[in-house]
């Protein structure tokens, strides 16, 4: 994020000087590593054993459907937006001591771990291009029919006037 921070991250926003130091002199564990090329995002994720996210607040997660597509177990902090588009996707976390736990079990338990895969295997299906296209033809269809019956009854109270 080097040269980015101020597009990336909202100077506004709780807590923007401590991240901006962390990014300036980053712990031995931690590598941040800029804007990634679309082109190179498959490779990065296909490199991963996990994908952890902590935020505390989301707007849609495509870096979750992206990781799914990549079938590497997913771990989020439990926020209400992702239960609603994500129940039963993803391995939940609230806090660091959950989240540790979590990475240790996935670590250390290869039933876990392949269990939390078939969950983001099963994220991948769901919001793939097939399916989520079925949805929305779904969804227009019912809307065509409802107002279909609503021009119907329209019509058929001015006929009886």
């Amino acid at each position: 994020m080097y040269g980015q921070e101020d597009f990336l991250l909202n100077k506004y926003l709780t807590g923007y000087n401590e991240i901006k130091k962390i990014l300036k002199d980053p712990p031995k564990n931690v590598k941040f590593l800029d804007i990634i090329p679309r082109e190179e995002m498959n490779e990065l994720y296909n490199m991963s054993d996990m994908l952890f996210l902590a935020s505390y607040e989301e707007l849609f997660p495509m870096t979750v459907l992206e990781a799914s597509n990549c079938k590497i177990p997913i771990l989020l902090r439990d926020i209400e937006l992702y239960k609603c588009i994500l129940d039963g996707y993803y391995l939940k976390g609230l806090d660091i001591k959950s989240f540790v736990e979590q990475i240790y079990k996935l670590k250390n338990d290869k039933t876990y771990y392949n269990k939390a895969v078939l969950m983001s295997e099963k994220c991948a299906k769901y919001y793939s291009e097939e399916n989520v296209a079925k949805m929305w033809k779904s969804y227009y269809n019912r809307i065509y029919k409802n107002s279909q019956k609503k021009t119907w009854r329209k019509r058929k109270n001015v006929w009886e006037n």
